[in-house]
């Protein structure tokens, strides 16, 4: 705008100038000078509106640019939506992990208490249990006992087992959830990146 202003200063002065033409200059030189200003004035009115296109230009690359950054705003809160999600299920499944030893270490406490009282006992008591039985209603009894408790250590070695295993799968799955982090992590890093290069740019 300044550049524009001066220029309608330099045509304001030069037609000041032909008002003030000496009285003897000839017409001749006249026309020479009116056919000069002339192509000032056209110049001028060129250039003022090279500058409006330039302006209108800017202007629209400008635009571009904020819709652009706020695009890559939208993205980059995306990513981090992600990424905050990835830890929040990190930390619940660490929780889990937690959770599932300390019933593991209960259950394998049982089991070396039961383990300690059959290496002791061995199946003979089973068998006395039985044998000592009084009739027939007496020995099934016995025998529904024995299988019961057969059945509970079995249940027992059954739940340790399936306590390693979602022990196992919860590792697993936080190991995915944190290889995926560093991939979006990456890709907003990235993001970042062109976000500030816009910003500079606008």
């Amino acid at each position: 705008m300044k550049k524009i202003i001066s220029l309608f200063l330099t045509l304001a002065i030069s037609t000041s100038c032909i008002l003030a033409v000496d009285a003897a200059k000839s017409v001749s030189e006249l026309k020479k000078e009116l056919e000069s200003n002339q192509k000032k004035s056209e110049q001028t009115k060129k250039e003022i509106k090279e500058k409006q296109a330039e302006m209108k230009s800017f202007s629209a690359e400008s635009d571009a640019l904020d819709v652009e950054i706020l695009a890559l705003q939208a993205d980059i809160d995306s990513v981090q939506s992600v990424i905050d999600e990835k830890d929040a299920e990190i930390q619940a499944k660490n929780a889990e992990i937690d959770h599932l030893n300390e019933e593991a270490r209960k259950t394998r406490e049982k089991l070396k208490t039961r383990m300690k009282v059959i290496y002791e006992n061995g199946m003979t008591s089973y068998l006395e249990m039985i044998f000592e039985a009084n009739g027939i209603a007496d020995l099934f009894t016995r025998i529904a006992v024995v299988e019961s408790i057969v059945k509970h250590d079995n249940n027992m070695i059954d739940d340790y087992h399936n306590q390693a295993n979602l022990i196992e799968e919860a590792k697993a799955i936080i190991e995915t959830e944190k290889n995926e982090q560093v991939e979006a992590r990456e890709i907003l890093e990235g993001k970042q990146s062109v976000f500030k290069q816009k910003q500079a740019e606008k």
